[in-house]
């Protein structure tokens, strides 16, 4: 049976589908303590996206890393949407919007995310962090559609945090951690379609290979598996 047809072929029950993973379950440690710390940034500034907004997932520069993914992509596989999503990935192959964003349908301007709760963190830290500048002073970058409609408080968040009166989680630092736990390889960028084509196929192939060895625990021990390249049906 060809790799495809596996990913169609694995029910949310096989074997292997308990898979976590130390990396990913990592990783995934590392998000909530984004979480954590751009709650509190949006809590002591009052900075909130409007409802239903999505302009940053319009944008075709967003990146991941393999990584950042692998969360995500495994709960695509215990869901047994795998293939469903490697396949229109392909068959939006020149769309560089994400693919898990899905627009309103009477304002594609809008939309949200349909895996929220699973994004990547340049997904959870857009408009409520910031870098360092030469000098090692926190800057906030503040998000277009943000300093928009809400500018006095986005002035006084940047005043606030120039002033070091409240802590802004700085980008550079968390994506330091996700990469300290990345397995070797899997922490380059990659345009976020891509990042997530390409943990697919690794959360995919892992579930298929233990499930071809009648495994029915996945430890997170094993290295990552080398990709395959996709084959046609």
């Amino acid at each position: 049976m060809e790799f495809h047809d596996t990913l169609q072929a694995v029910p949310v029950s096989a074997p292997g589908c308990s898979c976590s993973g130390d990396a990913a379950a990592a990783v995934a440690q590392v998000h909530a303590e984004i979480d954590l710390q751009t709650s509190r940034f949006a809590a002591q500034t009052g900075i909130a996206c409007p409802s239903g907004c999505g302009q940053c997932c319009h944008s075709p520069q967003v990146e991941a890393t393999v990584a950042d993914m692998m969360p995500l992509a495994i709960e695509l596989v215990r869901r047994g949407v795998a293939a469903m999503v490697l396949d229109q990935l392909e068959a939006r192959s020149d769309e560089p919007r994400c693919i898990l964003f899905a627009a309103d349908a009477n304002d594609a301007s809008r939309g949200r995310c349909t895996m929220y709760a699973l994004r990547p963190s340049i997904c959870r830290l857009f408009g409520y962090s910031g870098q360092r500048d030469a000098d090692g002073n926190p800057q906030f970058s503040a998000c277009r559609v943000h300093a928009e409609s809400m500018p006095k408080i986005v002035a006084e968040a940047r005043q606030a945090v120039v002033e070091r009166r409240i802590s802004l989680p700085i980008l550079s630092d968390l994506a330091a951690q996700v990469r300290a736990v990345a397995p070797e390889g899997s922490s380059r960028p990659l345009s976020i379609n891509e990042a997530l084509r390409a943990a697919l196929q690794t959360a995919a192939l892992q579930v298929w290979m233990r499930s071809l060895q009648g495994e029915d625990d996945y430890d997170g021990d094993s290295p990552t598996p080398r990709i395959p390249p996709r084959r046609a049906a």
